[in-house]
């Protein structure tokens, strides 16, 4: 896990997508009285996740490999 102490940067019209979700859940909440609200946050690193998807590709492109030599022989 990362931790981020300048916080996470989101486009306007993501923050305000996320916002309105947050009210419109804390109203429900609200309204059946409930007071607990715990908010889980997942971030999709696209950077990372096209890095490691390099190295899948490369690991299956050699295990292609591999089985296409041994067939061949």
């Amino acid at each position: 896990m990362t931790i981020l102490p300048e916080g996470v940067l989101l486009e306007q019209e993501t923050y305000n997508a996320l916002i309105s979700t947050l009210r419109r859940d804390c109203r429900v909440l609200e309204s059946f009285r409930i007071m607990d609200y715990s908010l889980l946050v997942g971030i999709h690193n696209l950077d990372q996740a096209a890095r490691e998807e390099a190295v899948l590709d490369k690991i299956h492109a050699d295990n292609v490999d591999s089985r296409y030599e041994s067939f061949s022989s």
